[in-house]
């Protein structure tokens, strides 16, 4: 973002900042009033209750009127703050997120922004996209995620691919970002210059640093599992690579062999928090052991290289309720058998604290 942008986004927040001040001064304002009220009509029934004939009965209407305007303008009031609330800037922090992935997916490049632009780009920058958050983020703080929408304004030529909502959905989920693409329209804006408008509704994904409650010990659990299992994910490997002689045709294709893995423990071994950032240590020992009439094609070589690309492909991911993988070490593996193998690893976590 420009450094004039950084200095409208400043001011303007200044201005909504004082604007919420104001609305919510006032609001308390009208509260007192609408609660001097009705004391006041409460004591005129209380000395009415007592014999107090004094009290007249245009004295209580006129109380029962004022209590019913100072309750209609305490409720003015109360909408004036969740305006000025909504008003407020905030970061387009789903924007941030997806950015990267959208560039990716639709192989140019994509530009934050505070509004869709209002002119045409130069046609030397084409292609190019814009990606506009128009709302702030729903933040989930037990699981970490945000949820939101956005809109994307796509900039080429007739001679450029159009945005493919399918595939930017699969890039975005490969991404650990749930959402759906939905395609606005085409509109041609001047020449063959072609505008794509899409907008997407995303039902969860990860910041970079997720921002989270707390680190119950059920999420470890949970996690230590997603790692056994997908170190013990079907693999096609070939004859060669297994270790075993080829089939009696020469075939050296791959071939699909089983393993099985499961959590021998999990365990929380430190939790750091400081400045508002959360480091959480976790040491997950799982088993994975070949199973299955072709276990036989398995190596011991293989199996260890599996287990070892399971724990590291997790550095970089997100976890629900423990924050984004920094790091991912496998401490050691031992051989249980020929063909197994019990796996020792540490990964570090990395996440805001709420509030």
């Amino acid at each position: 973002m420009s450094t004039t942008a950084s200095r409208t986004r400043k001011a303007s927040t200044t201005t909504e900042e004082s604007a919420l001040a104001d609305a919510k001064a006032l609001h308390a304002q009208r509260v007192e009033e609408q609660e001097r009220a009705e004391r006041e009509a409460e004591n005129l029934r209380d000395r009415l209750s007592a014999g107090d004939e004094s009290v007249t009965a245009e004295e209580l209407s006129r109380a029962d009127r004022e209590v019913e305007r100072t309750a209609l303008l305490a409720k003015a009031a109360r909408r004036q703050v969740q305006t000025a609330e909504r008003r407020q800037s905030f970061t387009p922090d789903l924007a941030e997120m997806l950015a990267p992935t959208l560039s990716e997916a639709l192989g140019v490049p994509v530009h934050v922004c505070e509004k869709l632009p209002s002119e045409l780009p130069d046609s030397d920058s084409l292609p190019v996209a814009y990606v506009h958050q128009p709302k702030a983020s729903k933040a989930d703080v037990h699981d970490g995620t945000v949820a939101g929408a956005v809109e994307v304004a796509f900039y080429r030529t007739k001679l450029h691919r159009e945005a493919r909502t399918d595939g930017i959905e699969a890039k975005l989920a490969q991404a650990q970002t749930f959402a759906r693409v939905d395609s606005i329209g085409e509109y041609v804006e001047s020449g063959a210059v072609v505008s794509d408008r899409l907008r997407i509704d995303v039902r969860s994904g990860f910041l970079a640093e997720p921002v989270v409650g707390s680190v119950p010990s059920w999420r470890v659990s949970r996690f230590a599992q997603t790692v056994a299992a997908e170190a013990a994910q079907d693999r096609f490997i070939s004859r060669a690579e297994a270790g075993v002689r080829m089939g009696h045709n020469g075939d050296a294709s791959a071939t699909l062999a089983s393993i099985r893995g499961y959590v021998d423990s999990q365990r929380l071994v430190n939790v750091q928090e400081a400045s508002g950032k959360r480091t959480a240590e976790v040491e997950v020992t799982f088993t994975i052991a070949a199973v299955g009439p072709r276990r036989g094609e398995w190596s011991g070589e293989a199996l260890t290289s599996q287990a070892r690309e399971a724990v590291e492909r997790q550095a970089g991911r997100a976890a629900a309720g423990l924050g984004r993988v920094e790091s991912a070490t496998v401490v050691s593996i031992g051989a249980e058998a020929r063909l197994a193998r019990q796996v020792v690893a540490r990964f570090t976590f990395s996440s805001r604290i709420e509030g």
